[in-house]
């Protein structure tokens, strides 16, 4: 770290930043966030921040009323930021015409600076589709050698040569953006951490962030934008702390791919569910698709599953197996080639079953017209 953060001074600083559509997976982070940091026996001080788009005062109570263990309230604050500038960040979220998986809400973490540098300076922001599954303690204590962020690899860095410079993962401004892919210099933008966002803020960094935004990000928004912003100064983070389940199939890892070799012998500590379809809306395994629904069990959404969706969950799932088709790599023709495979077998079964009936009714009929003769 830049300064050594006082421990008893100094609390540990999360940053969140979703709409209403969210606030349930932002519990389940948030439960794992504090079931661990706690597990730790941690002396800091947790502070987490939720950059509000528009959450319900209903789920604020849900998401305020986490499960706590002895004395964590003292040591745990929960604090919610209302963006007046949503109108801002929702007119450069259609404009860019992106993909139907995001929402305004991904642009909120580009206002962190602004937002916070008068209360803090170092600072860790987490996507809410995330399961923290180690103390965050030891995140916030990665010296980032004097670079003002730290990043974990985006997955498309792993990707063939021909789809990383695709028009799909392309868009914007195609020559930065593909000099990071193929260079591998390409972060992912849903675990961050800001090294000294005072110094962000005195140079600008709202503002001029906003602006690549609009003119120089292509369909990842916020990630190209900060991509371009940060070229070079960024301290790449051990791949475990933003382990990116995008290439899992019934929650087992597909290792053909260069990426997860880099975290075979390595436990993720923070699993980022980047993919879609996500755990919470679908019925396919992800990675640790049951440790998910344990926490989401200590939440005040305990008992919630994707079958209370009913047609709404069958079309996010519907939706997201399109998307899939139409827009991933190796990982989903294999899921692909897995679900063909699946009704192949289904309709062979399907045959033997009709065969086997008919040579019954046959031999039922038949010894019927047999007593009928000898009658």
């Amino acid at each position: 770290m830049t300064e050594q953060t006082n421990k008893e001074t100094e609390p540990i600083v999360v940053v969140f930043a979703i709409d209403d559509k969210v606030a349930m997976p932002l519990s389940v982070a948030i439960q794992s966030l504090i079931t661990n940091f706690l597990r730790g026996n941690s002396t800091y001080r947790l502070a987490i921040y939720v950059l509000d788009m528009g959450i319900s005062e209903e789920n604020k109570e849900k998401i305020r009323r986490y499960k706590q263990y002895g004395d964590s309230q003292e040591q745990i604050n929960i604090s919610f930021i209302p963006l007046f500038s949503q109108q801002l960040l929702t007119e450069i979220f259609e404009d860019k015409n992106t993909s139907l998986n995001f929402s305004p809400a991904i642009l909120a973490r580009l206002l962190i600076p602004h937002l916070l540098h008068e209360k803090h300076s170092r600072i860790i922001y987490l996507d809410a589709d995330i399961l923290v599954l180690d103390d965050i303690s030891k995140l916030w204590e990665i010296d980032l050698q004097g670079f003002p962020l730290g990043a974990g690899r985006d997955i498309v860095t792993y990707y063939d040569d021909d789809f990383r410079t695709s028009k799909y993962i392309m868009g914007g401004d195609t020559t930065i953006k593909a000099k990071l892919v193929m260079q591998r210099k390409y972060f992912n933008s849903g675990v961050l951490v800001f090294n000294d966002i005072r110094k962000l803020q005195s140079e600008g960094f709202s503002e001029v962030i906003l602006e690549l935004a609009m003119e120089k990000a292509g369909y990842a928004i916020d990630q190209d934008a900060l991509n371009i912003y940060f070229e070079d100064q960024v301290l790449y983070l051990p791949q475990k702390w933003n382990f990116l389940d995008a290439y899992t199939v019934d929650g087992k890892y597909n290792y053909t791919n260069d990426y997860y070799n880099t975290i075979r012998d390595t436990p993720p500590c923070i699993v980022h569910y980047a993919a879609f379809p996500k755990p919470w809306n679908s019925y396919q395994k992800r990675y640790l698709y049951n440790e998910w629904y344990r926490y989401l069990e200590q939440t005040n959404w305990r008992g919630w599953r994707p079958s209370t969706e009913g047609k709404k969950g069958f079309d996010r799932v519907l939706g997201g197996a399109i998307h899939c088709i139409l827009y991933r790599s190796r990982a989903y023709s294999f899921l692909l080639t897995k679900a063909l495979d699946t009704l192949f077998y289904s309709v062979c079964w399907m045959v033997l079953v009709t065969e086997r009936l008919l040579r019954r009714l046959q031999r039922y009929f038949g010894s019927k017209q047999i007593h009928l003769q000898i009658r």
